[in-house]
This record gives structure tokens, sequence and C-alpha cells, in this order.
């Protein structure tokens, strides 16, 4: 084998690549946006919510959904699987909380 059918079948490969992830699935590349929460984002609550709900644009997936409720000290406060239902994703939250600003990241 030359050097020179090597170089051009990896130049073959290379452009087949290329376009393949240039072209690609479009599905593959469209994201599932946040649309609301339930306590609003950023929104003052007088006695903890017994879950966070997240309303996306698009139904969520079941498999691989995660959300994760962290309190001002670091720690999951969030308890249980998430439960999905269509465009929502809801989480339930440990009992009664300490006053704070709470991260909820899925």
């Amino acid at each position: 084998m030359s050097t020179y059918a090597v170089s051009r079948r990896a130049v073959v490969v290379l452009a087949v690549a290329a376009v393949a992830v240039l072209v690609g699935p479009g599905g593959a590349q469209a994201h599932n946006t946040l649309a609301s929460t339930d306590p609003v984002d950023g929104s003052t609550v007088v006695a903890t919510p017994a879950r966070v709900t997240l309303t996306f644009n698009e139904p969520a997936r079941s498999l691989g959904t995660e959300v994760v409720v962290t309190a001002p000290d670091g720690t999951t406060v969030s308890t249980g699987e998430p439960v999905v239902d269509g465009t929502t994703v809801s989480q339930a939250v440990a009992g009664s909380l300490p006053a704070g600003v709470y991260a909820v990241t899925w």
C-alpha cells in the first residue's frame, strides 16, 4: 500500500466525518428549554415547599432526569426520584428547611 493511498483514504474518511458532524441529525441538536419554575426563580417563600416543579417547552424524558436542590451550606435537600409528567418535572424537598438561598440544578 503506497503512502498516497493511505493519505487519500485518510482525507476521504476525514471528509465523511466532517460532513456527518456538520449535517448530523437535526433532533440531536435541539434542546429542551426551561419555561417556568414553582416556586418562581428568585422568589421568597414563607414555608418550605413540598416540591420544586420545573416546566419545560417540550416533554421531558424520564430516563436520566435529575433534579438536585442544594442548601446554602452545600447539602442536598431534595429527596427521592424526580417525577416526570409531560413537560413538568417535580422534585420532593426534605421537610422544614432553614432560611437561605437554595439552588436547583437539573
